[in-house]
């Protein structure tokens, strides 16, 4: 689907190339764009970046503007820092493996702060290449077998495809648990132990998969089935991935519960022989998604384990020292009294690449846009949906 949509976009191109696939350009087709909605690419659909973080990542790209009086001096101030971390004072030298020592720590603090003062070790996070790549490392590193004895990954449906796609490519085997539509999307723990159960007729089941806020889906679980679904992988030996990506994406005081938090307050309840990884993107924060910054973070792993994915991690050398430095001014934004607060403050709410996560249909006749019902989600912004446009029908 997404190849055919790149060969529509050619085909409605008005402007014939003397490249490849020109024969197919200037096709006469009732619509004029192809909007591509299908991976969250906030700003290919228009969205513009945010200031700050394009401020510091300038100077940090380039620092004789340091000395540019244009730039706030917060801005240059995080710059000065982020450099003086780096081989050389340079972005453009290699970075240790699991990420610049001072930014993992800048985003343990933002851990702690987010889940209330719960601890948070820098040497349980890892910097990754967005958070596709924390989710292909971890899997790369707990997937093994043959036959029936090869490593079984739960995951919920509808899923993002990163996880269908990395299981095939890694020969491991899909174990698909099924959202309740019915009640927005919820998972049930009665469905984790159906799909299971049947899985371990044919594999090994190791991986416990979640999304929360859902992705595609938009729900946020409750604490309970946090709590729930914690219980169900430590009973059953099951690696938990909680992806968090679109965390920021929750525009209801109080909504989410995190699995740390979760983990932390069932407290010894759930013994320390069983871990978790919580990977997040740039992406969902700010829709920087270009930049390819992440981080996952391990909890409760094994200290040899943690070594071996210590290696693994080391294969790649280290992920891009750009996207790592945008990651950093993400977990360390403005503050009220820096020069950049009230500017970055005016737009941060509005931005990240999920504005509306919530219901909408859509009745459409051919390709028009005839009919327009929309249920108003509860958790998203008045200010979004003010600007929410659906297109008048158009006669062909």
């Amino acid at each position: 689907m997404a190849f055919r949509s790149l060969l529509m976009q050619f085909e409605v191109d008005s402007t014939p190339s003397p490249h490849c696939l020109s024969s197919l350009q200037g096709v006469k087709k009732p619509f004029s764009e192809v909007i591509r909605a299908n991976i969250g690419d906030a700003q290919a659909m228009g969205q513009k970046p945010i200031t700050f973080f394009r401020q510091v990542s300038a100077l940090c790209m380039y620092p004789d503007l340091l000395k540019d009086p244009n730039f706030p001096e917060d801005a240059k101030e995080k710059a000065r820092r982020l450099l003086a971390a780096c081989g050389g004072r340079s972005i453009g030298a290699y970075s240790a493996s699991p990420g610049i020592e001072l930014i993992r720590q800048d985003v343990a603090r933002f851990i702690e702060r987010r889940d209330g003062g719960i601890p948070c070790n820098s040497e349980n996070i890892f910097l990754s290449t967005g958070a596709s790549d924390a989710i292909v490392t971890i899997l790369k590193l707990l997937v093994s077998g043959e036959g029936r004895s090869r490593t079984g990954v739960l995951i919920p449906i509808p899923q993002y495809p990163l996880y269908s796609a990395a299981l095939a490519e890694l020969n491991a085997v899909q174990v698909n648990y099924y959202l309740d539509e019915e009640k927005s999307w919820a998972l049930d723990v009665g469905e984790l132990r159906r799909a299971l159960r049947q899985a371990q007729e044919h594999c090994r089941p190791k991986v416990l998969c979640i999304i929360n806020p859902g992705n595609p889906t938009g729900q946020v679980q409750s604490r309970k089935c946090i709590e729930d679904v914690i219980h169900f992988a430590w009973e059953e030996h099951l690696f938990l991935m909680a992806d968090e990506v679109y965390q920021d994406n929750v525009y209801a005081e109080g909504s989410q519960s995190t699995p740390q938090e979760v983990l932390f307050e069932m407290g010894p309840s759930i013994p320390t022989a069983w871990s978790c990884l919580l990977p997040l993107h740039l992406k969902g924060f700010m829709g920087e998604c270009g930049f390819r910054g992440g981080y996952m973070e391990i909890i409760n792993m094994d200290p040899a384990v943690q070594q071996q994915l210590t290696k693994l991690v080391s294969v790649r050398l280290c992920p891009p020292v750009t996207g790592q430095i945008l990651l950093d001014v993400v977990v360390n934004q403005p503050q009220q009294g820096d020069p950049s607060y009230q500017q970055f403050s005016q737009v941060s709410n509005t931005k990240g690449s999920f504005q509306c996560e919530g219901e909408l249909w859509i009745e459409v006749s051919d390709i028009e846009l005839e009919k327009s019902p929309i249920l108003i989600p509860s958790l998203c912004p008045k200010r979004v949906l003010n600007t929410l446009e659906i297109p008048s029908r158009r006669s062909t």
